[in-house]
């Protein structure tokens, strides 16, 4: 009796470690043949740090801001030739947590319209956004690092380091877009 309890949990086990996905969705190589293609938003991360060093050199947190992308109805066309054009809405969440202070909250709908060159480094598994229209208000600006391509998902992240005289900010943004 033991033995065919063992041999039926034997076979559970094979079927069950069997039934993975065949069809997994094998990583990408960068190229713009590979990058083409009409993309929603899946998922927009923003955290903001903003930080201050005193006189005695130590640094002390002054805000951090976290942002969150919802309901999002927006559309991103990468073309082969290295252009792309962004259009549409979403919903932005934010939440900015000011040392000493209460935190401030709020949501916004945010318009797209955005068009411009894009420029992929395979070496450096980056893609670089430059847009032509006016660069304020920008959905996709600068240098982002790709962190998955398949054939269903980009995802990039990018981690910018600002300062102006003794006040530092840290921002990291992450996108997930979904063909």
């Amino acid at each position: 009796m033991k033995k065919i309890n063992f041999i039926i949990c034997l076979c559970i086990s094979a079927i069950l470690v069997s039934c993975g996905d065949d069809n997994s969705d094998e990583r990408l190589l960068l190229t713009n043949a590979n990058v083409q293609g009409t993309y929603q938003i899946g998922a927009f991360n923003q955290i903001i740090n903003e930080t201050a060093t005193s006189s005695t050199g130590a640094n002390v947190n002054l805000s951090t801001t976290t942002n969150v992308g919802d309901i999002y109805s927006l559309d991103i066309v990468m073309n082969e030739n290295g252009t792309y054009t962004a259009s549409g809405q979403y919903t932005l969440d934010f939440i900015t947590k000011p040392n000493g202070s209460a935190q401030v909250s709020g949501s916004s709908i945010v318009d797209v319209e955005d068009l411009g060159n894009f420029t992929i480094s395979s070496l450096d598994n980056t893609i670089t956004f430059t847009p032509s229209t006016s660069l304020e208000d920008q959905f996709l600006l600068g240098t982002y690092s790709v962190v998955l391509l398949n054939s269903t998902t980009l995802s990039l992240v990018q981690e910018v380091e600002n300062s102006n005289g003794s006040i530092n900010m840290s921002t990291t943004t992450s996108y997930s877009f979904i063909k």
